[in-house]
């Protein structure tokens, strides 16, 4: 064999490593490349899941806001009954003691035709 055969030879197993070299690091980019893309997937899919969590709690906010408006609702319609009541019962007592309409109506603040009402119904 003669020096050029042999660098011949030498340049092609060169080459060759080279070759493989370029061949494995390519393959493990690759593998790496494959990983993070279904690294991606997995934080696509947790986004998504996180995305929808959040319309179900913003909806369910929505409703339990609505639900406590009808309980404020109704709550001051209760304690304006109640009120009324209480009114009610205590312009009776002062009929009871003799009060007039016109005095009833002024001190607890009430229309005359209704302390006049209340007199009425309050004294049979």
């Amino acid at each position: 064999m003669t020096a050029l055969t042999l660098t011949l030879i030498t340049l092609a197993v060169t080459a060759l490593g080279v070759a493989a070299t370029l061949l494995w690091q390519g393959f493990r980019h690759f593998r790496e490349l494959r990983k993070e893309r279904a690294e991606l997937a997995r934080i696509d899919e947790r986004l998504a899941n996180l995305q929808q969590s959040v319309l179900r709690l913003d909806s369910g906010h929505d409703v339990a806001i609505a639900r406590i408006e009808d309980l404020i609702s109704a709550t001051r319609a209760d304690i304006e009954w109640l009120a009324d009541e209480r009114m009610i019962e205590q312009a009776s007592a002062l009929v009871r003691k003799g009060m007039t309409p016109d005095r009833i109506s002024d001190e607890m603040g009430l229309s005359l035709d209704t302390a006049r009402t209340i007199a009425l119904f309050r004294s049979h």
